[in-house]
């Protein structure tokens, strides 16, 4: 995969995580888990099991339920803006392992194939 596209998704995932701290782990759990990000090899594997889905899912939706309370801190307190700093880093972590993995083919998810590949360069169409 093309270096350009897997720091694409990584930074769609890191504007993620700063928008909601635990969304972002949310989603790359369950793109692990479902088989789109492929993290087997890696020190990430974990974000592969039904556990990590289980949790961070729910600390997800535990996150949405607290910001409506009326005694939760500003998202630019320190304690709130580390959490978003760390969870985009560990998801942005999990696009580029599974981006290092010849398995994983995320273009083949939008319809395209790969046409020609070299060292530093793929070549995609999209057949219509």
């Amino acid at each position: 995969m093309n270096a350009t596209y897997v720091m694409l998704f990584a930074l769609g995932i890191g504007v993620v995580a700063g928008l909601r701290a635990l969304t972002a782990p949310a989603a790359v759990a369950w793109a692990a888990h479902l088989g789109w990000l492929h993290l087997l090899d890696s020190p990430l594997s974990f974000m592969a099991s039904i556990w990590a889905v289980i949790l961070f899912s729910a600390l997800a939706i535990f996150e949405l339920v607290g910001d409506l309370l009326p005694k939760t801190p500003a998202r630019t307190a320190p304690g709130p803006l580390a959490a978003r700093l760390i969870s985009g880093g560990l998801c942005g972590a999990g696009v580029c392992a599974s981006a290092n993995n010849p398995v994983v083919r995320l273009y083949d998810r939008f319809g395209f194939k790969i046409v020609q590949q070299s060292d530093r360069a793929v070549t995609l169409r999209r057949e219509i």
